[in-house]
């Protein structure tokens, strides 16, 4: 018979229809895999149909495991380091700092220290940007694999030219995609998933954003990708794509908008950007 692990403590648990349940003096039955087999209200648990041990955490408070959904691993050596305006800051503090993530062996360590710190603050499930590297990426996927959190990860798609001095074509930058997606996506027991990550209309052209959301919507993917964050970057798009009308309709032509679809920051957006994010279910 497995170990069974019986925590009483406070649960608040929500339930699918919307509503929290919180139990005052509740229980979780674990196994020794970490699966939940049951939870419930203390006084209502019958010790005699199981064997376990009790681990008595009744002064604290059990909440199910946080999800993140945006988070760059690259850039957590700078959390709070810098000033000035966003596309500054990215130039003169993230860049410099993500070229370096090129070799496998530093983001690894890199990457592991982060999802550590993930999950020693409660946060079980995260969706992740690498920097543009396929050596990056796969290092990411390695630490979370060895961590054991569940995690969507991409890296950060772009066909201008790069920080490190690279230029990848929106081919190249597919073709990293299919590699990462080949060897981690779904491919282990682990709960590791290869998400598509464009990085911005910034520093995408419209051909890299239209081959981004037909590799993601053939192969059945996440997208992710940043939005009006910045009034500055509001501008840069503007001169980029001067046809368009906004900023999300690049994205909905492009057809990266969808169920599947993660948007990041959306600060300045006009009611018909809203409505196109909420209408394609983004």
């Amino acid at each position: 018979m497995p170990n069974l692990y019986l925590y009483r403590a406070k649960i608040l648990n929500p339930l699918e229809n919307g509503e929290i349940n919180y139990i005052p003096d509740g229980y979780l039955l674990i196994d020794n895999y970490g699966s939940i087999l049951d939870c419930g209200d203390y006084s209502n648990f019958d010790p005699d149909l199981t064997y376990f041990n009790l681990i008595d955490y009744s002064d604290y408070l059990i909440i199910p495991g946080m999800i993140d959904t945006h988070t760059h691993f690259p850039q957590y050596d700078i959390i709070g380091v810098g000033s000035g305006e966003l596309l500054d800051w990215l130039n003169h503090f993230v860049f410099p700092l993500e070229s370096k993530f090129n070799d496998f062996e530093f983001s690894y360590i890199k990457s592991k220290i982060f999802f550590e710190e993930l999950v020693r603050n409660g946060t079980t499930t995260a969706f992740i940007y690498s920097s543009i590297h396929l050596n990056s990426t796969m290092a990411a996927f390695e630490a979370a694999i060895s961590i054991g959190i569940n995690a969507f990860i991409g890296n950060s798609m772009s066909d201008s030219k790069n920080y490190d001095g690279t230029k990848y074509t929106a081919r190249e930058n597919i073709l990293i995609a299919e590699q990462v997606m080949n060897k981690y996506h779904k491919n282990t027991t682990n709960n590791v998933e290869y998400i598509v990550t464009p990085r911005y209309a910034g520093n995408c052209s419209f051909e890299l954003l239209k081959s981004a959301a037909n590799y993601a919507k053939s192969n059945g993917l996440y997208i992710q990708t940043h939005l009006s964050e910045n009034q500055i970057e509001l501008q840069l798009i503007k001169e980029r794509f001067p046809e368009f009308n906004n900023y999300t309709s690049i994205y909905n032509k492009a057809g990266l908008l969808g169920e599947k679809t993660i948007l990041a920051h959306c600060i300045y957006l006009d009611d018909s950007e809203i409505n196109l994010i909420k209408d394609s279910g983004s």
